[in-house]
Protein backbone atom coordinates (compact mmCIF):
# COMPACT_ATOMS: atom_id res chain seq x y z
CA UNK A 1 0.00 0.00 0.00
CA UNK A 2 1.41 3.38 -0.77
CA UNK A 3 1.75 5.68 1.59
CA UNK A 4 -0.52 8.78 1.92
CA UNK A 5 1.82 11.00 3.14
CA UNK A 6 5.72 10.80 3.23
CA UNK A 7 7.72 12.70 6.14
CA UNK A 8 11.18 13.72 4.67
CA UNK A 9 13.77 13.70 7.71
CA UNK A 10 16.10 16.63 6.93
CA UNK A 11 19.50 16.78 9.01
CA UNK A 12 20.66 20.19 9.94
CA UNK A 13 24.17 20.26 10.36
CA UNK A 14 26.99 22.06 9.34
CA UNK A 15 27.18 25.63 6.61
CA UNK A 16 24.79 26.14 4.19
CA UNK A 17 26.04 25.95 0.57
CA UNK A 18 25.71 28.47 -2.34
CA UNK A 19 24.04 26.01 -4.39
CA UNK A 20 21.67 25.69 -1.18
CA UNK A 21 21.07 30.07 -1.06
CA UNK A 22 21.26 29.97 -5.02
CA UNK A 23 17.57 28.29 -4.33
CA UNK A 24 15.81 30.39 -1.85
CA UNK A 25 13.82 33.23 -3.34
CA UNK A 26 14.28 37.24 -2.76
CA UNK A 27 11.77 36.96 0.35
CA UNK A 28 13.37 33.80 1.93
CA UNK A 29 17.25 35.32 1.51
CA UNK A 30 15.70 38.80 3.36
CA UNK A 31 14.50 35.93 6.35
CA UNK A 32 17.46 34.29 6.32
CA UNK A 33 19.76 37.67 6.60
CA UNK A 34 17.76 38.40 9.85
CA UNK A 35 19.25 35.84 11.88
CA UNK A 36 22.05 36.57 14.42
CA UNK A 37 23.55 33.12 14.54
CA UNK A 38 25.41 31.76 11.45
CA UNK A 39 23.78 28.39 12.90
CA UNK A 40 20.49 29.54 12.68
CA UNK A 41 20.68 31.19 9.36
CA UNK A 42 22.48 27.73 8.09
CA UNK A 43 19.54 26.05 9.37
CA UNK A 44 16.74 28.02 7.85
CA UNK A 45 18.80 27.95 4.17
CA UNK A 46 19.19 24.63 4.32
CA UNK A 47 15.35 23.73 5.10
CA UNK A 48 14.22 25.87 2.95
CA UNK A 49 16.49 24.91 -0.21
CA UNK A 50 15.37 21.29 0.80
CA UNK A 51 11.77 21.76 0.70
CA UNK A 52 12.60 23.07 -2.96
CA UNK A 53 14.61 19.94 -3.75
CA UNK A 54 12.33 17.00 -2.55
CA UNK A 55 9.44 19.20 -3.93
CA UNK A 56 11.14 19.33 -7.40
CA UNK A 57 11.93 15.08 -7.34
CA UNK A 58 7.86 14.71 -6.62
CA UNK A 59 6.98 16.77 -9.27
CA UNK A 60 9.38 16.04 -11.48
CA UNK A 61 10.49 19.19 -11.78
CA UNK A 62 13.66 21.69 -11.61
CA UNK A 63 14.27 23.51 -8.09
CA UNK A 64 14.66 26.20 -9.56
CA UNK A 65 11.55 25.87 -11.40
CA UNK A 66 9.40 26.18 -8.46
CA UNK A 67 7.12 29.18 -7.39
CA UNK A 68 5.96 29.08 -3.55
CA UNK A 69 3.09 30.94 -2.72
CA UNK A 70 0.93 32.05 0.22
CA UNK A 71 -1.97 29.99 0.57
CA UNK A 72 -5.58 30.51 2.95
CA UNK A 73 -3.88 31.81 6.13
CA UNK A 74 -0.09 32.47 5.05
CA UNK A 75 0.48 28.60 4.71
CA UNK A 76 3.16 27.69 1.90
CA UNK A 77 1.62 26.50 -0.79
CA UNK A 78 2.89 25.35 -4.68
CA UNK A 79 1.63 27.26 -7.19
CA UNK A 80 -0.65 24.95 -9.81
CA UNK A 81 0.36 22.10 -8.03
CA UNK A 82 -1.89 19.79 -5.92
CA UNK A 83 0.62 19.05 -3.09
CA UNK A 84 0.41 19.54 0.48
CA UNK A 85 3.73 19.91 2.31
CA UNK A 86 4.66 21.68 5.83
CA UNK A 87 8.25 22.44 7.19
CA UNK A 88 9.52 21.76 11.11
CA UNK A 89 12.91 22.10 12.70
CA UNK A 90 14.02 22.13 15.70
CA UNK A 91 17.89 22.00 16.66
CA UNK A 92 19.96 19.79 14.18
CA UNK A 93 16.81 18.22 12.39
CA UNK A 94 14.16 19.51 9.90
CA UNK A 95 10.83 17.47 8.55
CA UNK A 96 9.26 18.03 5.66
CA UNK A 97 5.65 16.19 5.29
CA UNK A 98 4.22 16.16 1.57
CA UNK A 99 0.94 14.26 0.47
CA UNK A 100 -0.65 14.39 -2.90
CA UNK A 101 -4.22 13.34 -1.08
CA UNK A 102 -4.33 15.10 2.08
CA UNK A 103 -4.37 18.50 3.69
CA UNK A 104 -0.94 18.02 6.44
CA UNK A 105 0.69 19.39 9.50
CA UNK A 106 3.69 18.74 11.21
CA UNK A 107 5.77 19.46 13.77
CA UNK A 108 8.68 18.42 15.84
CA UNK A 109 10.38 19.64 19.15
CA UNK A 110 13.69 18.74 20.68
CA UNK A 111 13.19 20.45 24.18
CA UNK A 112 11.40 22.61 26.56
CA UNK A 113 12.20 24.39 29.22
CA UNK A 114 9.99 25.00 32.75
CA UNK A 115 7.24 23.29 31.42
CA UNK A 116 5.61 23.73 34.51
CA UNK A 117 5.72 27.34 34.24
CA UNK A 118 4.04 27.30 31.07
CA UNK A 119 1.84 24.60 30.95
CA UNK A 120 -0.74 26.40 31.83
CA UNK A 121 -0.09 28.95 29.09
CA UNK A 122 -0.91 25.42 26.49
CA UNK A 123 -2.84 23.37 28.13
CA UNK A 124 -6.66 22.67 28.44
CA UNK A 125 -7.94 22.38 31.87
CA UNK A 126 -8.50 18.75 31.67
CA UNK A 127 -5.07 18.32 30.04
CA UNK A 128 -3.54 20.22 33.32
CA UNK A 129 -5.50 18.11 35.25
CA UNK A 130 -3.57 14.93 34.07
CA UNK A 131 -0.54 16.86 33.50
CA UNK A 132 0.01 17.66 36.80
CA UNK A 133 -0.02 14.51 38.62
CA UNK A 134 3.10 12.99 36.47
CA UNK A 135 6.64 12.43 37.74
CA UNK A 136 8.65 15.90 36.94
CA UNK A 137 10.89 13.56 34.75
CA UNK A 138 7.67 12.32 33.04
CA UNK A 139 6.41 15.96 32.55
CA UNK A 140 8.90 16.96 29.55
CA UNK A 141 8.07 14.38 27.53
CA UNK A 142 4.20 14.54 27.98
CA UNK A 143 4.66 18.57 27.33
CA UNK A 144 6.50 17.95 24.03
CA UNK A 145 3.71 15.02 22.90
CA UNK A 146 0.87 17.46 23.54
CA UNK A 147 2.84 20.48 21.86
CA UNK A 148 3.91 18.90 18.59
CA UNK A 149 0.00 17.37 18.56
CA UNK A 150 -1.27 21.00 18.48
CA UNK A 151 0.89 22.90 16.41
CA UNK A 152 0.71 19.83 13.76
CA UNK A 153 -3.17 20.21 13.68
CA UNK A 154 -3.39 24.27 13.77
CA UNK A 155 -0.20 24.19 10.94
CA UNK A 156 -2.81 21.54 8.92
CA UNK A 157 -5.57 24.06 9.33
CA UNK A 158 -3.58 26.95 8.61
CA UNK A 159 -3.67 29.21 11.16
CA UNK A 160 -0.46 28.36 13.26
CA UNK A 161 0.07 29.41 16.84
CA UNK A 162 -2.33 32.35 15.78
CA UNK A 163 -4.95 30.42 17.47
CA UNK A 164 -4.60 30.07 21.12
CA UNK A 165 -3.45 26.16 21.77
CA UNK A 166 -5.74 26.01 24.69
CA UNK A 167 -8.83 25.85 22.05
CA UNK A 168 -7.73 22.50 21.05
CA UNK A 169 -7.31 19.24 23.30
CA UNK A 170 -5.33 16.48 21.93
CA UNK A 171 -5.09 15.10 25.32
CA UNK A 172 -1.99 12.70 26.61
CA UNK A 173 -3.34 9.34 25.17
CA UNK A 174 -3.20 8.07 22.07
CA UNK A 175 -2.85 10.18 19.29
CA UNK A 176 -7.03 10.85 18.65
CA UNK A 177 -8.86 11.31 15.75
CA UNK A 178 -10.73 14.85 16.24
CA UNK A 179 -13.32 17.50 14.90
CA UNK A 180 -11.80 21.21 14.57
CA UNK A 181 -14.29 23.71 12.80
CA UNK A 182 -16.25 21.00 11.40
CA UNK A 183 -13.34 19.03 9.73
CA UNK A 184 -11.77 15.94 10.52
CA UNK A 185 -8.70 15.23 11.79
CA UNK A 186 -6.24 12.54 12.23
CA UNK A 187 -3.10 12.92 14.46
CA UNK A 188 -0.23 10.22 14.43
CA UNK A 189 2.84 10.73 16.90
CA UNK A 190 6.05 9.49 15.68
CA UNK A 191 9.56 9.86 16.93
CA UNK A 192 12.11 11.15 14.23
CA UNK A 193 15.36 10.30 16.68
CA UNK A 194 16.07 10.20 20.66
CA UNK A 195 14.50 12.94 22.21
CA UNK A 196 12.87 14.34 19.14
CA UNK A 197 8.92 13.94 19.33
CA UNK A 198 6.68 14.74 16.62
CA UNK A 199 3.60 14.53 15.49
CA UNK A 200 1.81 14.39 12.16
CA UNK A 201 -1.82 16.09 11.24
CA UNK A 202 -4.41 15.10 7.92
CA UNK A 203 -7.59 15.66 6.85
CA UNK A 204 -7.44 11.91 5.92
CA UNK A 205 -6.29 8.35 6.66
CA UNK A 206 -2.29 8.91 6.80
CA UNK A 207 -1.63 5.21 7.77
CA UNK A 208 0.87 3.95 6.29
CA UNK A 209 3.25 7.10 6.55
CA UNK A 210 6.68 6.70 5.34
CA UNK A 211 9.42 8.05 6.75
CA UNK A 212 12.70 8.70 4.41
CA UNK A 213 16.19 10.89 4.53
CA UNK A 214 15.31 14.30 2.80
CA UNK A 215 19.22 14.79 1.69
CA UNK A 216 18.45 14.74 -1.75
Amino acid sequence: MEAAVTIWHIPLSGPATLDDLALLDSVERRRAERFLRDEDRWRYVQAHAAIRRILAAEIGRQPDNLHLVAGEHGKPALAGRDIHFNLSHSGDHAVLATSFVAEVGIDIETSATEVGRIAHLVLTEREMAAFSVLLPNEQEWAFLRIWTRKEALLKAVGCGLGRDPRSVEVGLGHAPMLELDGQRWRLRDFSLAPGVAGCLAADKEIAPVDIRPGAI
